[in-house]
């Protein structure tokens, strides 16, 4: 099973609660995704989102952002044609269009190297609290898709979890490191200012890479057409104490993470307890059977068997 698969697995069970940070009850759920909407868009002032707008939410979990960005638009008095939901969890998705239907809403599946979109017809893709979970070649490969997914005058916005919330990061960076070389999925990936605007500029070709960010988180803006002052890549990044305008969204959004990673230890922690309890059963059974094979071969039970057969006489 690939490192996709096995997180495709994780998203996918019957217990999804987990992945809201801790949040719960159907208003509280709400407000996280207003709060979350404002923390991408605020950086960034200028990106408008246009009338009729087709947007593209990657990881959507259960629909609670794509509806904030709904309301976000609403709130501005734009109307959106389709918001769609992304995701590599085909159970999740099911959950979500079970709360979440009719239009604007659509949801497609993932499988974690093509979009089934046509060029060109998106006029925001974003993602927030997601990429992180992502092996980064899958992330890689995704920034080419968004690539040709975006319209002319579209934007992508993105949040990633930078390499300075190594010290808060539930998940040790030792563990971290052993399960990537032993080829094995873990729970957060790391970036760094540079890594993502040499790959997204150079690498991927965006003509417009804005970093907002303090190194333990980024928000990135991206188009395919010059709209901001370019860069010069042998600029040292500035780094910020908060993306402009996000107020306490960055702190909160730490925490939040922070919660996510607590709440998927204890589950990986349960599972194995699990796997544990079941594999001492399977072998006290094992065992149990070859001391019955043992006992009905052996000279002492073909001796007793008339008794046991008079005794069951008499029970009778």
């Amino acid at each position: 099973m690939s490192a996709l698969q096995e997180l495709a697995k994780a998203f996918g069970g019957e217990d999804v609660s987990w992945i809201h940070d801790g949040v719960k009850g159907e208003n509280e759920l709400m407000e996280r995704g207003d709060r979350l909407i404002n923390f991408l868009f605020a950086p960034f002032p200028d990106l408008k989102l246009p009338s009729g707008f087709r947007a593209l939410e990657i990881g959507s979990g259960l629909g609670y952002i794509m509806e904030a960005l709904n309301r976000y638009a609403e709130r501005q008095g734009i109307r959106a044609e389709s918001i769609t939901g992304l995701d590599i969890a085909a159970p999740m998705l099911e959950k979500a269009k079970a709360r979440v239907s009719g239009p604007p809403f659509e949801f497609l599946h993932y499988d974690g190297l093509h979009i089934p979109l046509a060029n060109g017809t998106l006029d925001p893709a974003y993602s927030v609290a997601s990429l992180q979970h992502i092996p980064k070649q899958f992330v890689y490969h995704l920034f080419f898709e968004i690539k040709r997914l975006l319209s002319p005058t579209g934007f992508a916005v993105l949040h990633f979890i930078g390499f300075r919330h190594i010290p808060n990061s539930i998940t040790k960076w030792e563990e971290i490191v052993r399960a990537e070389t032993l080829g094995k999925p873990y729970w957060i990936y790391f970036y760094s200012a540079e890594e993502l605007r040499f790959v997204l500029s150079e690498g991927t070709g965006f003509k417009d890479v804005r970093i907002e960010g303090n190194g333990e988180a980024f928000v990135v803006a991206l188009s395919n057409r010059q709209v901001s002052p370019k860069f010069e890549l042998d600029q040292p990044f500035k780094s910020t104490t908060q993306p402009s305008g996000t107020g306490g969204d960055l702190k909160r959004l730490y925490d939040e993470h922070a919660a996510l990673s607590a709440s998927f230890a204890n589950f990986e922690e349960k599972y194995a307890e699990h796997t544990n309890f079941q594999n001492e059963n399977r072998r006290r059974i094992i065992e149990l059977e070859a001391s019955l094979q043992s006992l009905f071969a052996s000279r002492s039970w073909r001796v007793t068997a008339p008794l046991r057969t008079l005794s069951s006489l008499i029970r009778r």
